[in-house]
C-alpha cells in the first residue's frame, strides 16, 4: 500500500495525527506500508531523514525542505516540488504496489496520481480520499468565482482524476450528491466513513452546547 499525503508523523496536525495511527496498524497487521509525505514537522534544516523507517513503514519525504507557512509563494514551491517528487516516486518506484491510497493534502493528488498511472500504466488500485472539496469549498467561501475559467479547468481535471480511480471515500454524507453530480461519479464507486478522532470523547457535544454551532444560524 502506497499513502500519499504532505504531512505524516511526526507532523502534529490532525491529518498526521488521523492517519499515522492508521498506518502503523496496518503495518502491524502483516502490511506492507510505504508513505509518501513531505518535510512537514521538521524542527529545522536536517531534522528530518528523507528515507526512514518508523514503525516498520517505510517513509519517503518528498520535495523541498522550506518552511511553507511563510507565504504563500513558498506553499507554492512546497506544493510543487512535493507533487512533481511524487510523480517521479510513483511511476518509478510504486508501479507494482496493490494500492495507491491519496488523500487532498494537498487537494492535487489526486491528478499525479492519474497522471502517474497513466504513464507508467499501474495495475495498482487507486483510492482517494476527500477529507475536504476542492474548488468547492473555494467557491462557498468566496475565494473564486464559480464561473471563472480557472474552476472551469480545475473542475474538468478533477472529473478526469476523480472517474479514473476504483474508490473514492468522504468524509461526509453531503458530499456525496456534490461528488455524483458535479462529476458524474456512480454513488455505488462513493464510500462514506464519517469523521473520527485519535482521542475518543467522553461523549458526543451537543449543537445546543457548542459555540461554535451557536455562531451559525441554522442551529
Amino acid at each position: 500500500i502506497i499513502f500519499i499525503c504532505q504531512v505524516f508523523h511526526p507532523n502534529q496536525s490532525s491529518t498526521s495525527q488521523l492517519f499515522s495511527p492508521v498506518m502503523k496498524k496496518l503495518a502491524d497487521e502483516g502490511h506492507d506500508i510505504k508513505v509518501l509525505c513531505g518535510f512537514s514537522g521538521s524542527s529545522g534544516p536536517g531534522s528530518l531523514l528523507s528515507n526512514e523507517i518508523w514503525e516498520k513503514i517505510a517513509v519517503k519525504r518528498c520535495g523541498i525542505e522550506i518552511d511553507h507557512k511563510r507565504s504563500i509563494f513558498f506553499r507554492g514551491i512546497a506544493y510543487l516540488s512535493f507533487l512533481v517528487h511524487v510523480l517521479v516516486h510513483l511511476c518509478f518506484y510504486c508501479r507494482k504496489a496493490d494500492i495507491w491510497f491519496g488523500v487532498t493534502n494537498p487537494p492535487f493528488n489526486v491528478w499525479i496520481m492519474h497522471i502517474a498511472s497513466k504513464i507508467c500504466r499501474t495495475k495498482a488500485k487507486k483510492v482517494f480520499m476527500l477529507l475536504d472539496l476542492h474548488p468547492e469549498g473555494l467557491i462557498a467561501l468566496g475565494k473564486v468565482r464559480s464561473s471563472s475559467s480557472v474552476v472551469a479547468v480545475w473542475r474538468k481535471i478533477n472529473r478526469l482524476a476523480y472517474q479514473a480511480t476504483d474508490r473514492i471515500i468522504v468524509l461526509g454524507r453531503d458530499m456525496i450528491p456534490v461528488i455524483s453530480s458535479e462529476y458524474d461519479i456512480l454513488s455505488e464507486k462513493i464510500s462514506y466513513v464519517p469523521h473520527w478522532s485519535a482521542v475518543s470523547p467522553r461523549r458526543p457535544l451537543q449543537f445546543s452546547e457548542s459555540k461554535r454551532a451557536a455562531s451559525f444560524e441554522y442551529f
